[in-house]
């Protein structure tokens, strides 16, 4: 039947009354099925009712995110617009079939749904009802599943939105909401849903789930490709369809976040061995995840994609498959290991998403306190929902993020349905363990953590931490541990950058790498190549469990080089005029002055320095022993990535005729030691008593304010700290 005998045949049912609701989406582009075998479908394969979460529990938490909720979804709302093609369906984007169009519209629709089933009527404003919250969601639903595929209606750039690499995602959260509207949609948004939620499970079938470990996982894709597949399992029982999407299901929710020892594993999950559902690992052998080409906890996070679909099962009546929490636990051990004090993660390998991302991660510590009893996961719930109260409080008109805090288009709109998410587990199952204290949280997490497949090591006490990685990134920081989060992980950390020809994008090479386990902490030893080869640079990093870390290395050509200038011992500061945990200011001691450094401003000449110490804000001393006896500090003001990074350079070199050498000559060293924690007063008085030692053989030695002597043989590759009673 063509599209114009469709339109007849609905308009003659509507006249007489058989169905009223139908002309709002212009039924006459419903291809593939008449009226009579829409509402046919809807009675048989497609049958499921609204789902029914439970809403048992009203604790604290909930309580506290539910005006964050409506703040959220409130501006959210307010950037809606007329979608072109219907005038009763809104859109938040310029309508194209790409990611950044179609995945705001679903996550919003999916939050709004949420809110309108689940918060407390007294929560809403008099002029944001929660009827209100439902239209608006049913508006952008219009658009999302006219344009999905099932009929004739396209996005705006002429495609429509099906078959994508993260079309299921998108659809799972537009089918989310569907399914918390199923008895306020129209039958024909209903057919319309029932064919994009279908259509995409069955894309999964029969398809052996894909699988990479090193640089770009897999992991996450099949974890939302599986949401889709799940919602359909359970949303559709008498679909002809439903036992393998049963099966598709856990076969790729298990697939995402497997080990190679899971590859040949006997043990059973979900009535099988795992090595029947798997054909190759996701993810390391210690629970480290590599995306973007570096170790990511971000993409960690997404075993929260696993835990979301168990709310699928309990709304069929349904046990959730084992599946969903195959190395869940482990994963969300080394999440804690990463967390900081504000409630975001530790970045080893850098972070090339938006910096503060601590809001995305309440979900995930709010799913293990509840799911699991995991009393150091409920403080962290605790403190990620503090930073969100904080940010929430900037503008209480307005956004959770501020504009220069993100530049990822769902931002907004992903935080807007993760939060839901949270509140829907909170009011369903309710608060979980009861948080252990803050304190007793940085204690436990407190000790040496090396994650060998990951290729990084870290080194947690009760006041600071110390990073270093030798793998996709090599890179080291040292950060007090405060909420401020004081430095960025600038992926040239420490080791800096050689600067040829003016071209300062040139990354380190690892040649060789030494982890050595100390009694008093870790230390990585090694060498790496520079400039293409031209400069060989030998590197020491001294992690103790007393809170100082040093950092120390020593630079070769390895044939004539002309070097524009060397950048060694590099941090990057966290300088925003914004964030909650900080004033935009940063305060630097040095010698017999100080430097109010701002973050706003016009202004970015570099500061320049020549002193063997400086302390910022009154917490992190650093000592220079050896190297240039320069440093540069530039105080950029512009937002690069979702963050304002201005870069200390603690041993810079810019004197090109100086750094001309022949082969294997010593182009440049540093020696720095860090003393997170520490007042300027304190740092001050170490450095006149820190001292650095030549030995030997192309040795060195760190002598300590307290006697305590680090001793560095950069080419034999060894690190060794002699208390103070064996000093010779």
């Amino acid at each position: 039947m063509g599209c114009s005998s469709k339109f007849r045949v609905c308009m003659n049912l509507l006249t007489i009354g058989v169905l009223a609701t139908c002309s709002s989406l212009a039924f006459s582009q419903i291809k593939d099925s008449s009226l009579a075998s829409m509402r046919r479908d809807l009675v048989t394969l497609f049958r499921t009712q609204t789902s029914q979460p439970s809403l048992a529990y009203h604790g604290e938490m909930a309580t506290r995110l539910e005006p964050i909720l409506v703040q959220q979804s409130r501006y959210l709302v307010s950037l809606l617009r007329p979608w072109e093609q219907d005038e009763h369906a809104l859109l938040l984007t310029k309508g194209g079939s790409g990611e950044h169009d179609i995945r705001p519209n679903a996550h919003t629709a999916a939050g709004l749904a949420t809110i309108y089933r689940c918060l407390p009527r007294e929560q809403f404003p008099a002029d944001f009802t929660p009827e209100f919250c439902r239209d608006r969601a049913i508006d952008i639903l219009r658009f999302l599943l006219l344009t999905h595929g099932a009929c004739g209606k396209r996005c705006a750039d002429g495609k429509n939105w099906r078959g994508q690499w993260q079309s299921a995602h998108w659809a799972a959260s537009t089918g989310t909401a569907c399914w918390l509207l199923w008895d306020e949609l129209s039958e024909d948004m209903r057919w319309l849903a029932a064919k994009m939620i279908t259509e995409e499970a069955d894309r999964f079938v029969g398809v052996i789930p894909p699988a990479q470990v090193k640089n770009d996982t897999k992991a996450e894709e099949n974890a939302w490709n599986s949401e889709v597949i799940s919602l359909a399992f359970n949303m559709f029982p008498d679909h002809p369809h439903h036992d393998i999407w049963g099966e598709t299901a856990i076969r790729w929710a298990v697939s995402s976040f497997a080990r190679q020892q899971d590859v040949t594993c006997d043990m059973l999950c979900d009535g099988r061995p795992l090595r029947d559902w798997l054909t190759a690992p996701n993810i390391h052998d210690d629970y480290t995840l590599e995306n973007h080409s570096r170790v990511h906890p971000d993409y960690m996070n997404t075993i929260d994609m696993l835990l979301m679909q168990i709310r699928f099962y309990e709304w069929a009546d349904r046990p959730h498959p084992e599946a969903l929490e195959h190395n869940v636990r482990g994963i969300y051990e080394n999440l804690k290991v990463l967390s900081f004090a504000d409630g975001g993660y530790l970045y080893p390998n850098g972070q090339d998403w938006h910096l503060h991302r601590c809001p995305d991660w309440f979900r995930t510590h709010v799913s293990q306190a509840v799911l699991y009893g995991d009393r150091q996961a409920a403080r962290l719930a605790r403190i990620c929902l503090e930073t969100i109260e904080c940010m929430a409080a900037r503008n209480p008109d307005g956004a959770l993020f501020l504009q220069d805090e993100f530049f990822f288009a769902s931002t907004q709109h992903m935080f807007f349905e993760l939060a839901c998410q949270a509140y829907l587990m909170l009011r369903t199952k309710g608060e979980g363990a009861p948080p252990i204290s803050e304190k007793e949280l940085i204690c436990q997490l407190a000790g040496t953590y090396l994650f060998e497949s990951g290729e990084f090591a870290i080194l947690r006490t009760p006041n600071s931490v110390s990073t270093f990685s030798w793998g996709a990134r090599t890179m080291g920081m040292v950060l007090p541990l405060q909420k401020d989060i004081l430095l960025t992980p600038y992926e040239s950390s420490l080791v800096g950058t050689v600067i040829i020809d003016s071209v300062r994008h040139e990354r380190s090479v690892v040649q060789e790498v030494r982890y050595i386990e100390m009694e008093r902490g870790f230390a990585v030893v090694g060498v790496l190549e520079r400039a293409e080869g031209a400069v060989k640079q030998r590197f020491g990093f001294a992690a103790l469990r007393d809170d100082r870390c040093l950092y120390a290395d020593r630079l070769y050509s390895r044939s004539e080089v002309h070097i524009d200038a060397l950048e060694l011992g590099t941090i990057g500061i966290a300088n925003e005029p914004h964030w909650v945990h900080h004033d935009g200011v940063r305060t630097l001691h040095f010698g017999r002055g100080r430097e109010y450094i701002t973050g706003d401003g016009l202004d970015e000449t570099p500061f320049l320095f020549s002193h063997p110490w400086f302390n910022i804000d009154n917490v992190m001393g650093i000592v220079s022993l050896a190297g240039s006896g320069h440093q540069t500090w530039t105080p950029l003001h512009r937002y690069q990535r979702g963050r304002l990074q201005q870069l200390f350079v603690l041993n810079a070199y810019d004197d090109r005729s100086a750094l001309i050498r022949e082969e294997d000559g010593l182009v440049a060293e540093t020696a720095i030691v860090f003393y997170p924690g520490q007042s300027q007063r304190k740092t001050r008085q170490a450095a006149s008593r820190c001292r650095y030692q030549a030995l030997p053989d192309d040795r060195f030695a760190i002598c300590l304010e307290d006697g305590v002597r680090v001793q560095f043989d950069l080419q034999r590759l060894t690190v060794n700290v002699l208390p103070a009673s064996r000093q010779n």
